[in-house]
């Protein structure tokens, strides 16, 4: 039985292209959490595809709490055992702005990823 394991990962990975704005961050004092969920299918032990979204939240007060962004994530890729060759896509929405018609204070924008990783768990 395993009580403690190590995961480890290194990535790198080029920028062929993307934008991204960074508007004026009213929130930088402010109580910040996020939730995400993430999911990968794999194909013949070497092909996979997965997905994540996170969700950036402030905390207004205790008991009200604003998404304010929202991050997506889209990867394919091939793994041999250690290595992992991905093209990820990656875009940033603001949330405040769409809910109630706030200004944007937030990250927008999106970006490709080409690149390698190597993980591995002890």
């Amino acid at each position: 039985m395993t009580w403690l394991l190590f995961f480890f990962a290194l990535e790198f990975a080029w920028i062929p292209s993307g934008m991204i704005d960074q508007y004026d961050n009213l929130y930088e004092n402010m109580n910040t959490f996020h939730t995400k969920l993430e999911t990968e299918i794999m194909f013949f032990n070497l092909l996979y595809i997965g997905g994540e979204v996170k969700t950036i939240i402030h905390a207004q007060a205790i008991n009200s709490f604003d998404p304010s962004m929202m991050d997506y994530g889209i990867e394919v890729g091939l793994k041999f055992n250690i290595l992992n060759i991905f093209y990820r896509h990656n875009c940033i929405h603001p949330m405040m702005i769409y809910l109630r018609n706030l200004p944007n204070i937030d990250w927008e924008g999106s970006y490709d990823e080409i690149g390698i990783r190597v993980e591995g768990r002890l």
